[in-house]
């Protein structure tokens, strides 16, 4: 809170330019390159590079759901991370790799927007399924 740090590729980003970031339940911050996702937890940098994001599914948005968990938008597929396991939503819900937009609304529903198909509504059945 009282200054400021560069994180670069110099000091630990897999990459320096950077297309998503966010932080997650415990205060770390994911920060998403063409390269994977790079974790900072109070200045000390990680990487996570899974399989699923090449430099032709560059992630373009990191969104935290009400429960903590990651979405990540890739390309034009969606990922689930609930820290243990990576979740391919379009495969889950038989859904278009087509998407090019997600949000959250304010009763925990996940928007995604499918190119020429229109918006899909992942609904809350209870706690933690759609």
């Amino acid at each position: 809170g009282k200054s400021f740090f560069n994180l670069t590729r110099e000091n630990g980003l897999l990459e320096n330019g950077v297309s998503a970031i966010t932080t997650d339940r415990q205060n770390r911050i994911y920060i998403a390159t063409s390269e994977g996702i790079n974790i900072v937890d109070n200045k000390t940098v990680s990487s996570l590079k899974p399989d699923m994001f090449t430099r032709k599914k560059i992630i373009k948005k990191i969104l935290k759901d009400t429960q903590g968990k990651l979405w990540f938008l890739a390309g034009n597929e969606v990922f689930l991370y609930n820290y243990y396991e990576w979740i391919n939503i379009n495969n889950l819900f038989k859904i278009k790799p087509n998407i090019n937009a997600i949000a959250q609304d304010k009763y925990g529903n996940i928007w995604l927007s499918v190119i020429n198909e229109g918006l899909y509504i992942l609904s809350k059945k209870n706690n933690d399924s759609y």
